[in-house]
């Protein structure tokens, strides 16, 4: 059958996406609502919107989403994570004659569907998305990395790795493998990236440095490997990433997915990484 169709070439179906991190978004957001934002950046986000268009380019707001919906949860009048949903949904009503014209309006002018429409059923997905299973597996994840970068400490290397072993062990009843590889490497590294410089450092604000940022860029780049699982019938989805933070792209080019094992029928994937 695959023969007489295919003239005995395999064909291999492939879809992918755009992902972003809460940096990403906000300046997508603000964008469109106006705030403060560097012009370098406001150029940049410009030219990916362009892109966009020309090159049909699928976002996925998946791994921003993972990190923003906390903010809700723990502050029922906080509507960033509204905003920014809706900002992402609005790139499909963009009118681009009127963009062209002049690219210095404010986005939130050129959709040709009402803003309150768009911002109301960004609500109505936030209100999804704070009660989905996924969503919520991702956050226990980001709590389970704030265990392991709280008992970080590079000075006793030896000493604190097996520790931090013995802890996963006992304390979480996990063993897991990649984040204790990124452990490795910091303890281990004469040259460490910029990624644990809060760690390294003596930085007032380490344990916020934790909970509102190291934590969520680790998960992001565990959720590249779930998000690799959304294939059917033996197709492959592939996820791109997008940040403006250099540690966090140091540290995704340093541990890049070499390559992947997916099993379709239990929804499991086994990545190895270069090193």
């Amino acid at each position: 059958m695959q023969s007489s169709l295919t003239g005995g070439k395999s064909i291999k179906p492939i879809d992918w996406s755009f992902s972003y991190d809460s940096n990403f978004a906000e300046k997508i957001k603000k964008n469109f609502l106006g705030g403060d934002i560097r012009g370098e950046d406001k150029e940049l986000i410009r030219n990916f919107i362009v892109l966009k268009k020309e090159l049909l380019i699928q976002t996925d707001i998946f791994p921003m989403i993972i990190e923003n919906v906390r903010l809700r949860r723990n502050h029922p009048e906080n509507n960033r994570p509204r905003d920014t949903i809706a900002s992402f949904k609005a790139l499909d009503y963009i009118n681009w004659n009127k963009f062209e014209k002049d690219k210095s309006t404010p986005l939130k002018e050129l959709t040709t569907k009402p803003w309150n429409e768009i911002v109301d059923e960004a609500e109505k997905d936030l209100q999804g998305y704070m009660t989905d299973s996924a969503i919520k597996s991702f956050e226990y994840r980001a709590l389970f990395n704030n265990c392991i970068l709280y008992i970080s400490n590079p000075k006793d290397a030896r000493g604190n790795f097996s520790s931090l072993i013995e802890f996963c062990i006992n304390i979480l009843n996990k063993l897991p493998n990649y984040e204790l590889n990124l452990a490795w490497q910091f303890f281990y590294s004469e040259q460490k990236p910029r990624f644990w410089g809060p760690i390294t450092g003596k930085s007032k604000k380490i344990f916020e440095k934790f909970n509102k940022s190291m934590s969520w860029d680790l998960v992001h780049m565990r959720s590249f490997e779930s998000l690799a699982t959304n294939s059917k019938s033996c197709s492959l989805f592939i996820p791109f990433f997008m940040s403006f933070d250099q540690g966090l792209k140091e540290l995704v080019l340093n541990n890049l997915i070499a390559f992947m094992v997916i099993n379709d029928k239990e929804q499991t994937v086994l990545a190895a990484r270069k090193n």
